[in-house]
């Protein structure tokens, strides 16, 4: 799952920076109700926190 995730942060950050746009994302992992979330535009990463 770590991997995943990490490789869906991954794609988001790389479409914020070829596309020109801000991007948010959350993923809520449905067992532990762990939330996962991330910001980013163009010029760089903005946070990403538990």
């Amino acid at each position: 799952r770590e991997r995943r995730r990490e490789g869906i942060i991954k794609k988001a950050y790389e479409y914020s920076k070829l596309c020109e746009a801000d991007v948010c994302q959350g993923i809520r992992l449905r067992g532990s109700g762990r939330v996962y979330a991330f910001l980013a535009d163009p010029s760089g990463f903005w946070s990403s926190f538990e």
